[in-house]
């Protein structure tokens, strides 16, 4: 629980352009500050984020693109969605084998964290 919960705040360098940072800050609920510690290179800017904040963002930039009226920024917050989304499920995928939690194996059989794999016939499986 506790490996779990450090790599929770370990920090990730998120990159976002400065169009999709003012994006964020305008068209969201999130903190007007969002984005103003990070490292500015171009049209770019570099976030340090948590695994807790980049998916404290993503709820914000969800929920306004799924309740918005504008027609075009749905589209621009759900590229800003996904590319929160690339740095949110591999960590979430680490997290999850080191749970020892059962998981599916490439041809669909379950493995466990042991790397045992589960004989159950094909019919059985899910």
């Amino acid at each position: 629980m506790e490996k779990q919960d450090l790599r929770l705040r370990k920090k990730l360098p998120v990159q976002l352009t400065l169009h999709e940072r003012d994006l964020i800050r305008s068209s969201t609920f999130l903190d007007p500050d969002f984005g103003t510690d990070g490292v500015i290179d171009g049209k770019n800017i570099t976030l340090e984020l948590s695994i807790g904040e980049i998916e404290e963002v993503r709820g914000y930039v969800a929920a306004e693109a799924n309740h918005t009226r504008d027609t075009k920024l749905p589209r621009e917050l759900d590229q800003v969605f996904d590319k929160l989304q690339f740095f949110w499920t591999p960590m979430t995928t680490k997290m999850n084998r080191t749970a020892n939690i059962p998981r599916r194996s490439s041809d669909g059989a379950w493995e466990k964290e042991s790397g045992c794999r589960n004989l159950t016939p094909n019919m059985y499986r899910w």
